[in-house]
Parts: C-alpha cells; structure tokens; sequence
C-alpha cells in the first residue's frame, strides 16, 4: 500500500512539474515598455522619455561611470590591474566584442531624443509653453 501512495505521489509531482511551466511562460514580456504610436498624447509623456534620456545618460554603462573610466584608463591619470578585474581589456588597448557595452545606453538616449524630436507638440494635451521647452 505504502508503495503504491509512493508511485502515485511521484506521478502526480511528475505531472505537476512538467505542465506547470511552458514556453510562454517563459517568455519575457515588457509591460514597462509601451509602443510610441499612439501613446503618447500629452506634453508629460514626453517630459517623461526626455526624463529616461537623461537617466539613461547618468546610468553608470554610460556618463555616469564607464565612458569617462574608459577614457582615462588607457591615460596616465589612473590604471587598472588584475586585482579588481575590472577595465583591465581597455586598460591594455585590447578591444573585443565585450569593450562596446556603453553604446547600447548611448543609442538608447539617442532613440528617446528621436521621438522627442518627431512629436508634434501642438498635437499634444497640456501646456504647449512647457512641451517647447
């Protein structure tokens, strides 16, 4: 009897494991992202992209840390040894496919000044002095 209630519970843990999670499941979903076409309708959806162009610009893969460190490594002002293992690829002017990572912030920024740019403000709600700012 034991060994049944065995099998029969290791069949249905079995079951439930296997049809808890399924491939959309796993699929990452971006809610915090919204489309540009149509959504923005006011002058605050756009002080809000040009507001995550700034953050992105602060971030620390951008000016905020690594495009200035990158810079002054390769330098006399400052070095970087194996110790930390950090900026040691652009501390010895060895470049890979890894050295690039700032630039995915940069376009970021550069992608929110586009849409900034190609809005038209006198189509949007609220205060038209403030969106042409």
């Amino acid at each position: 009897m034991k060994r049944i209630k065995l099998i029969y519970t290791l069949a249905l843990t079995l079951l439930i494991a296997l049809s808890a999670c399924t491939t959309s499941d796993l699929d990452p979903s971006l809610e915090q992202n919204k489309s540009v076409e149509g959504s923005i309708t006011s002058v605050d959806n756009v002080y809000g992209i040009l507001k995550g162009a700034y953050s992105r610009m602060t971030a620390s893969g951008y000016y905020g840390r690594d495009i200035i460190i990158n810079n002054e490594v390769r330098t006399d002002n400052c070095f970087s040894n194996g110790n930390s293992g950090r900026f040691t690829t652009e501390a010895s002017m060895t470049y890979n496919a890894n050295t690039g990572f700032f630039w995915d912030e940069a376009y970021a920024a550069i992608a929110s000044a586009n849409i900034i740019i190609a809005t038209d403000i006198s189509a949007l709600t609220g205060d038209q002095d403030y969106g042409r700012h």
